[in-house]
């Protein structure tokens, strides 16, 4: 009787040591694929769901958005006033996309937004309008008012594409287009096409 409570005991201590070593997995992965400022996904976890959406033939939108004039808030106001903004920013933006899409933040001032299941790139371009509004109403930092604004570079990924648009080249179209729109005068988004990176 006693070798079997024994046994009962040493069996709950290994089922709770495992479940201990499975929640350090499971925040361990979490830790690996999202931002620890925002809890956005990070650039991993946006490529592994980037990955996912190729692999299923699914159409979507990618949208880079640049803030234009963070520097400067961060420069003038301080590092941990930046980081509050990139935080409100996180917040915005999530109410920009449906539920089920998904807001990413790359780091530094870089965000990126999917939009999943749409191919139609006059929707996506109005998701990424709303992004640029968005983010131009004022922000409160530290009691006062400040601004920022958003450069969006838009990629389209139509659904069961003929392989053309793997994750790298979506990305690259889409920050391409970001540039392009930095290069037009920045407050705005322009849609990649197939030609330019082509």
């Amino acid at each position: 009787l006693v070798y079997l409570y024994s046994i009962y005991e040493s069996s709950d201590h290994i089922i709770g040591q495992f479940e201990e070593l499975l929640m350090v997995r499971r925040e361990l992965d979490f830790a690996a694929s999202h931002d620890p400022l925002t809890g956005l996904l990070n650039r991993r976890g946006l490529d592994s769901v980037l990955d996912e959406a190729g692999d299923s033939g699914e159409a979507l939108g990618l949208l880079l958005l640049d803030l234009d004039g963070f520097k400067l808030i961060n420069d003038r106001h301080g590092h941990q006033a930046g980081d509050d903004l990139l935080k409100q920013v996180a917040m915005r933006l999530k109410g920009v996309v449906r539920p089920g899409d998904i807001v990413a933040r790359l780091g530094g001032d870089e965000f990126a937004l999917v939009v999943r299941g749409v191919e139609d790139a006059a929707a996506i371009s109005e998701v990424a309008n709303r992004a640029v509004s968005i983010v131009k109403a004022p922000f409160m930092l530290m009691g006062q008012l400040v601004t920022v604004g958003a450069s969006v570079g838009v990629s389209v990924k139509p659904e069961r594409d003929s392989g053309q648009w793997t994750a790298e080249v979506l990305t690259r179209a889409a920050d391409q287009a970001l540039y392009g729109a930095k290069r037009a005068g920045k407050g705005r988004s322009m849609i990649a096409h197939w030609d330019d990176v082509a």
